[in-house]
């Protein structure tokens, strides 16, 4: 800072201390005393504060210092958003294909399952048609049997009656002769 001079009428304060009572040497002196004295105290002012104009040019200084923080902050700002959005995009896409690859585990299970589900099935379906076609043997084989008994049993009755009936011929012809005999 450049310390700018006090400006003083030392003759006038001379003569006013001399007005006052004082001698000329002494009025001289303490003129020269308080003129140091301001010039000092000017000094320490002028280092101790800043004029009108150094505080606006601070203030431009500090506002301009400001608006290109302003600006790096901002551009600091747009940067992360930027990082976070395509962060957030490639979170996005992997999102999607951990999506498509469980929908393919999914289907493969699901195919898997409607595979071993068919495969069940048809198991099932061969062995009841074995079931049957045993039910159906046995069915045939029971027919069969019952036919052939049938048979026997009509061929016995046959032959039941017919010795019944020769029997019973054979006892009437043999009472007949026996009454003819003893009649």
């Amino acid at each position: 800072h450049v310390a700018r001079p006090v400006l003083v009428d030392t003759l006038a304060l001379v003569r006013k201390f001399e007005d006052a009572g004082l001698d000329a040497g002494k009025a001289e002196a303490l003129t020269s005393l308080m003129s140091d004295l301001l010039s000092h105290t000017s000094e320490r002012m002028t280092d101790t504060f800043i004029t009108r104009t150094e505080l606006e040019k601070a203030e431009i200084r500090h506002e301009s210092s400001m608006q290109l923080h302003k600006h790096d902050f901002k551009l600091s700002h747009d940067h992360e958003i930027g990082k976070l959005r395509q962060d957030i995009d490639g979170l996005k896409v992997e999102c999607d294909k951990i999506k498509a690859e469980i929908r393919y585990e999914i289907d493969k299970v699901k195919s898997g399952q409607r595979l071993d589900l068919n495969l069940e099935r048809g198991r099932v379906r061969d062995e009841l048609q074995g079931h049957d076609d045993k039910l159906t043997s046995t069915t045939m084989r029971l027919d069969k049997e019952i036919n052939g008994m049938r048979t026997n049993i009509e061929a016995m009755k046959n032959e039941v009656i017919k010795y019944s009936v020769g029997t019973i011929v054979s006892t009437t012809v043999v009472g007949l002769g026996l009454i003819r005999i003893f009649m």
